[in-house]
């Protein structure tokens, strides 16, 4: 007895959003993020300020993301676009 409850999810954004729109912001695949125009690093911040407000909103702890999953076989379905980079 107690303790707290660690509520956590998986909310990567792209395919894997367990909480999905439209009652989430639809947040793009982290190659998508890394590949963006004004910068990987801002959008990358971008992304998770929508995610931190809201999980943090529906008192969801963690997100267990991002993956920094590296795509180096590029026949793998598994990783695709959930690695920010190819390289």
């Amino acid at each position: 007895g107690g303790g707290s409850l660690l509520v956590c999810v998986d909310q990567e954004g792209g395919r894997v959003a367990r909480l999905p729109a439209p009652a989430f912001t639809s947040v793009p695949p982290a190659r998508e993020l890394g590949d963006a125009p004004a910068g990987a690093e801002a959008a990358a911040a971008a992304a998770g300020e929508v995610f931190a407000k809201e999980l943090r909103a529906c008192h969801i702890d963690m997100d267990l993301a991002p993956v920094v999953d590296v795509d180096t076989n590029p026949a793998n379905p598994v990783i695709g676009a959930r690695a920010f980079d190819d390289r």
